[in-house]
């Protein structure tokens, strides 16, 4: 990976096999952006070396983390007014429960393992059930909010259970 040169010059990953990097440290493998202001960060794509190298933390990340089974166990038990093992039980959950999980359970559980977490939780059919079926949402204590769930987003909810099911049923 490209290190810069000074500590304007820095590097910062905008996705996963692209690195962007200020115009002064350009080399002729690497591309400007549709912006033509000379300030304008550039594109450099990832050697396959830096993705297998990138690759491999992740797989080392994920090794040392808990099963997503005894996270969920958990965080349920910890939890039993926010989150529900019955996904028919399950209610739509605040905006930015995330910041209230991680400061709520301190260094107990890896950030990511409650990213896992989260994201299983909020895509299981029940939970896409109750937000399209607009039920209100709840922080960590079981208490509901005054955040709205829109028809924007009932109707993605539904979009996603049709795709869901759709799956399941050409799995047999």
């Amino acid at each position: 990976m490209h290190e810069p040169e000074d500590a304007n010059n820095s590097a910062s990953p905008e996705s996963n096999n692209v690195e962007v990097t200020t115009p002064s440290t350009t080399s002729p493998e690497r591309t400007k952006t549709d912006d033509a202001s000379p300030d304008a960060p550039v594109k450099r794509e990832k050697t396959a070396a830096q993705r297998a190298a990138a690759a491999r933390k992740r797989a080392r990340r994920m090794a040392r983390m808990r099963p997503a089974e005894e996270v969920s166990e958990a965080l349920i038990e910890r939890f039993p007014l926010a989150f529900f093992k019955d996904s028919r039980a399950r209610q739509p959950l605040a905006v930015g429960i995330h910041v209230q999980l991680a400061e709520a359970v301190g260094n107990e559980f890896h950030k990511l393992e409650l990213q896992r977490f989260l994201n299983n939780y909020a895509h299981s059919l029940g939970y896409l059930h109750s937000l399209a079926d607009k039920k209100p949402r709840v922080n960590l204590q079981g208490e509901a909010t005054d955040e709205v769930i829109t028809g924007e987003m009932a109707s993605e909810a539904r979009k996603q259970i049709d795709e869901i099911q759709t799956k399941r049923a050409a799995r047999g």
